[in-house]
């Protein structure tokens, strides 16, 4: 499951994950864009502490996203 998938899957917007979880919107568009593959720990965390899951399923599921060609 890609991050995108993950986000949605817990029915927010990417502006609702920013505001909850005080990363930057435009960092988690790069992130579902696949432009950022390695976020700060701290990002990870946050990000996982909204989505109610762990840190390890944040990165997987960045790893899932592809890249831009």
């Amino acid at each position: 499951m890609d991050f995108r998938t993950l986000r949605e899957t817990r029915g927010l917007t990417n502006a609702e994950l920013a505001r909850l979880s005080g990363v930057n919107n435009v960092t988690i568009s790069q992130i579902e864009g696949g432009r950022i593959r390695s976020p700060t720990i701290w990002t990870v965390c946050k990000l996982a502490d909204v989505l109610g899951v762990t840190a390890e399923v944040v990165a997987n599921a960045i790893a899932e996203t592809k890249v831009p060609a």
